[in-house]
Formats: C-alpha cells, structure tokens, sequence
C-alpha cells in the first residue's frame, strides 16, 4: 500500500510540477510579445527621431547655401538630403495651393462675376481658380 502511494505521490508532485511549467512557458511568451511589441514601438520612435533630426540639418543647411555658403563644399548624402527638403517643401506648397483654390471656389456663389459667361467672344473671362491667376503670371 505504501508503494502505490508512494507512485500516486510521484505522479501527483510530477502533474503539479508540469502544470506550472506549462504555466510559466505562457508566462513568458506573454512577456516576450510584450516586450517585442515595447521594442518595436521604442524602433518607431527612433526613426521618427532620425527623419525630424535630418530635415532640421537640412533647413540649417538650406540656410547656410541662403547666407553664401558654397555648393561645391556639399557632400553627396547634403545634396541628396537638400532634393528631399526641396521636394517635400514643393509637395506642401502644392497642397496650400489646392486648399486655398477649394476655399475659393467654395466661397463664390454661383452668379459672381468670375462664374459669369460672356457673349462676345473678344472679351476674356475672369480666372475661375488661383491656378490660372498663378499660370497667368
């Protein structure tokens, strides 16, 4: 009788012991998705970092070309960094552009002058949108 309590002791202590390593093993792959996921988001932030960092040596740099600094004196990775700066800047003037030409067109009723259509046609209508008025410069 001691023996067979005995063995349903061992298997007893040899379940518990497995529960709780099952247990801790999903303890830590919770704790591992955890902690990728706070790497990940710390990886995000750092080359968010890095993009603000860039632009902002390429503003100083712009300036510095602005003040008188030579071209020539310029790296590839500066010129490459001055195209981006340039196109981004392009990019926001564009979206600016499109913006006020909404408003504009928004803001006219349907009878003003700038909508009006002539009948004689020697004499030139109004520009509808700021495109025109800028194309026309």
């Amino acid at each position: 009788m001691d023996r067979k309590r005995l063995r349903n002791t061992r298997n007893n202590s040899e379940m518990y012991s497995k529960f709780f390593e099952e247990e801790r093993i999903n303890k830590l792959m919770i704790h591992e998705e955890y902690l990728s996921k706070k790497v990940n988001e710390k990886e995000e932030k750092i080359e968010k970092i890095e993009k603000m960092n860039e632009e902002k040596e390429m503003e100083i740099l712009f300036n510095q070309l602005v003040e008188g600094r030579n071209i020539t004196e310029l790296t590839a990775r500066e010129i490459q960094g001055l195209l981006k700066l340039s196109n981004t800047k392009i990019a926001k003037v564009h979206e600016r552009k499109e913006k006020i030409n909404q408003q504009h067109q928004s803001s006219q009723p349907q009878n003003s002058p700038s909508n009006f259509k002539f009948p004689n046609k020697n004499v030139n209508p109004l520009p509808n949108s700021m495109d025109e008025l800028i194309n026309d410069m």
